[in-house]
C-alpha cells in the first residue's frame, strides 16, 4: 500500500495521541492518518500497534462518525488484501502475523460498524465473509502472546470477526456449518497446543450461533465427534489434537453452565 506521507512511528503515535486528546476537532489530516495507521497496523512495537493504532480503529469506526462510507470501504478494501489479511500467509514463528492479526481485528471492528450502521452492500459483506473464513483456514501461527512482540493472537481475532459475522442479519446456517468445520481443524491441529484462551473467543462464536438459533444442540452433538477424542495415541501430535479438541469442548460445556 502506497501513502502520500509515511510517518516516522514516533510522528504518527504523536499525531494520534493529540487527535484524540483533542477530541477528534481538528480532522483534515485524517484520511493521512489512516493511511500511515495500515501501513503500521502490524508494527513490531506492541504499545504502537495494540494500543495506539487498534485503539484508534476501535475509537473511529465503533464509537463516532467520524469516518464517511468512503472512508470505512476504503479501510475494509486495503486490511482484505494480500498486504495484509493474507500478508506471507502461511508463515509461522515470525512477525509477519502480527499484520494479518491485527488487520483480521480491524475487520471485526467493521463488520461491528456495519451491523449497527450498515455501509457495505451484501456483496461486500458476502466477499469479506468469505476471505474471513479463508484465513481462519490458513492461518498457521497460532501464538498468543509472545515476549519480543506482544499479543499476536490471531485465531482469537479471527473468532471476534467470526462473531460478527454470525450476529449479523445475513448469516446462514451453511454459514455456521462452515464455521463449525473450519473450527474443527484449527482446535484439531497437531502441531500446537492452545494456550491463552483461543478456545473461549471461538466459544462466544457457538453461543452466538445458539442465541440466534442457527444450529441445533443436536448439530453441536455431532459435530463434537470431530473433536477426535482418540484415548489410544502414540504419537505426541496426536496428543495435541487431543488435547486441543477437548480443551475447546469443555469450554463449550462451561460456557452453557
Amino acid at each position: 500500500m502506497e501513502t502520500k506521507t509515511v510517518y516516522s512511528r514516533i510522528e504518527l503515535q504523536k499525531k494520534l495521541i493529540e487527535l484524540k486528546e483533542d477530541g477528534f476537532k481538528q480532522r483534515e489530516y485524517l484520511s493521512e492518518y489512516l493511511d500511515n495507521m495500515l501501513f503500521y497496523i502490524g508494527d513490531q512495537d506492541a504499545n504502537l500497534r495494540d494500543k495506539i493504532i487498534y485503539t484508534m480503529f476501535s475509537e473511529l469506526i465503533c464509537n463516532s462518525d467520524y469516518l464517511d462510507y468512503e472512508k470505512l470501504k476504503n479501510i475494509l478494501h486495503v486490511v482484505l488484501d494480500d498486504e495484509h489479511l493474507f500478508y506471507q500467509i502461511g508463515n509461522t514463528d515470525d512477525y509477519t502475523v502480527l499484520t494479518r492479526s491485527f488487520s483480521v481485528l480491524v475487520v471485526a471492528l467493521l463488520l461491528n460498524r456495519n451491523r449497527t450502521k450498515p455501509f457495505m452492500s451484501e456483496d461486500e459483506f458476502v466477499r469479506t465473509k468469505n476471505l474471513v473464513f479463508k484465513y481462519f483456514e490458513s492461518e498457521k501461527d497460532y501464538r498468543g502472546y509472545n515476549e519480543k512482540f506482544g499479543w499476536i493472537h490471531a485465531i482469537a481475532h479471527c473468532a471476534d470477526a467470526l462473531d460478527e459475522i454470525v450476529l449479523t442479519s445475513l448469516c446462514t446456517h451453511e454459514d455456521c456449518q462452515t464455521i463449525l468445520n473450519l473450527g474443527t481443524k484449527v482446535f484439531t491441529n497437531s502441531d500446537f497446543i492452545f494456550n491463552h484462551e483461543e478456545d473461549e473467543r471461538f466459544v462466544s462464536v457457538i453461543i452466538s450461533m445458539r442465541e440466534k438459533e442457527l444450529i441445533s444442540l443436536e448439530e453441536l452433538e455431532i459435530w463434537k465427534e470431530s473433536l477426535v477424542f482418540d484415548e489410544n495415541f502414540n504419537e505426541y501430535s496426536s496428543f495435541i489434537s487431543r488435547m486441543n479438541g477437548k480443551q475447546l469442548w469443555r469450554s463449550l460445556y462451561f460456557k452453557n453452565k
